[in-house]
């Protein structure tokens, strides 16, 4: 009798934040490339839409969409709800928000949607998906931060706070996870000329 094929193994997940453009879009596309099923997640569907017509036919792996705006403190619970039966093998923090100006001037909502998104969303997500990685010893997480981390910034005071925090708090949570299969990374860009700073009113 002819021997029955093995069905295929599944293809690893990667979780991407703010994948709709930039440096993210382009993280999903090497992802993709590189074998990885993807959730993207950001606030502009079509947008997503448009990567995953883009993904499917270039690389044949599945892409789900999840549209939340992560500004808002309840929209982690419910990601990690919609993902419940979907065991994740990257998350890729890369959402985050640029409010550049002297603090002194600064809008106090934006401030807080700021420190929201690219401080209080990143450990969330991390907390949240960071226990199945260990229990299946198996996982990463890579955390964006920015040069802007490794000092001091005059008009961005508040954004290079976060992204020192970024730096701080995944280089302390990697040393926690010496020895188990899951890795913590920080990825540092210098600029890098994306809609980020369009979006933030950023001159360059």
């Amino acid at each position: 009798m002819p021997r029955k094929s093995k069905p295929p193994l599944p293809r690893p997940v990667a979780l991407i934040t703010g994948a709709s453009a930039g440096i993210g879009r382009e993280l999903a596309l090497a992802f993709a490339a590189h074998g990885f099923d993807l959730v993207v997640v950001a606030r502009r569907r079509a947008r997503l839409a448009s990567l995953r017509r883009q993904v499917e036919s270039a690389h044949g792996v599945r892409v789900r969409i999840l549209q939340a705006d992560l500004h808002d403190p309840e929209a982690v619970g419910r990601l990690q709800k919609s993902l419940a039966r979907t065991p994740v093998d990257v998350l890729v923090n890369n959402a985050g928000t640029l409010e550049g100006g002297t603090f002194a001037g600064m809008d106090s909502t934006r401030i807080g949607q700021m420190l929201q998104l690219n401080v209080g969303t990143l450990v969330a997500l991390t907390h949240a998906f960071l226990p199945g990685m260990l229990r299946r010893n198996h996982g990463r997480i890579v955390n964006l931060a920015s040069i802007a981390a490794f000092a001091p910034v005059p008009w961005m005071a508040v954004y290079a706070a976060t992204k020192a925090f970024v730096n701080s708090f995944t280089q302390a949570v990697s040393e926690e996870l010496r020895g188990t299969g899951v890795r913590l990374q920080l990825l540092c860009p210098g600029f890098t000329r994306t809609e980020f700073q369009e979006v933030a009113g950023v001159r360059t």
